[in-house]
């Protein structure tokens, strides 16, 4: 051993608000949480060696939450002005 190992985790799950998810960054993959699929948890993922393939990474983080988030959904307002105008 070199002493270089990197530990093997079989499951991983990431909470956060908007400094975890990444609001902003390219790859958003959950619109309404504005989370990119390149976040710091999905680096983190990948180093730690994370298998994927078997849903063992699970990223639940969301801007604007908030330690009441632990225990309650967040609740994301709707746009209050029309999406399309004539």
């Amino acid at each position: 051993m070199n002493g270089k190992t990197t530990p093997q985790f079989h499951k991983y799950l990431a909470l956060g608000d908007s400094y975890t998810a990444g609001p902003l960054i390219p790859g958003q993959q959950a619109a309404w949480c504005l989370r990119s699929n390149i976040n710091y948890p999905s680096w983190l993922e990948k180093r730690l060696g994370v298998d994927d393939e078997d849903g063992a990474f699970t990223d639940v983080s969301c801007s604007s939450a908030d330690t009441s988030n632990m225990t309650q959904p967040q609740v994301t307002p709707t746009p209050s002005v029309p999406l399309a105008t004539q």
